[in-house]
């Protein structure tokens, strides 16, 4: 279906040129945010967001046509991270597939005070978060682009290389 709404639909985006238009010329979180919410996309996606300021994160979930949701930071609501399993936020994940709930819990055990790179491989890391599903992970910073790690991760969710 992707494939045929990219032939009919011109003004429709690939989701891979779409970030890396993004990136070039959004000259603010602010207009990344609403570039990648509301461009016309060939398929539905989950976009993570990172800006260099406090509180500038977000999870765009994504149809075709625009934005389903933007969840954002809020630390004045506690909310001092916002994070994306491959399932909406505001739904339940399958029970046999619950990775919401260790990173979370991983996420707060660690503390906002303690997060930086190697902190985030950790969380990232956490059985259940790292399953045999998973093809990589990468941690990477707007405040700090010298931070840019990715890892590819084998099937026995043994990490290729070594943490941060």
């Amino acid at each position: 279906m992707n494939a045929l709404e990219a032939l009919l639909n011109r003004k429709a985006s690939l989701v891979s040129f779409l970030v890396r238009e993004t990136l070039a010329e959004a000259d603010s979180y602010d207009a990344a945010i609403q570039k990648l919410a509301y461009t016309q996309l060939i398929a539905p996606v989950y976009f993570i967001v990172g800006g260099a300021n406090v509180a500038e994160g977000a999870v765009i979930t994504r149809d075709r046509e625009s934005a389903l949701d933007i969840w954002m930071m809020n630390p004045a609501q506690g909310r001092w991270f916002v994070l994306e399993t491959n399932y909406d936020h505001w739904t339940e994940p399958p029970a046999d597939d619950n990775r919401r709930m260790p990173a979370t819990k991983a996420m707060n055990a660690t503390g906002q005070a303690g997060i930086n790179a190697s902190s985030m491989f950790q969380v990232l890391s956490v059985p259940h978060v790292l399953n045999k599903g998973t093809t990589y992970t990468a941690i990477m910073s707007a405040a700090q682009p010298q931070v840019y790690n990715t890892w590819v991760r084998w099937p026995e969710g043994q990490a290729s290389a070594q943490s941060p």
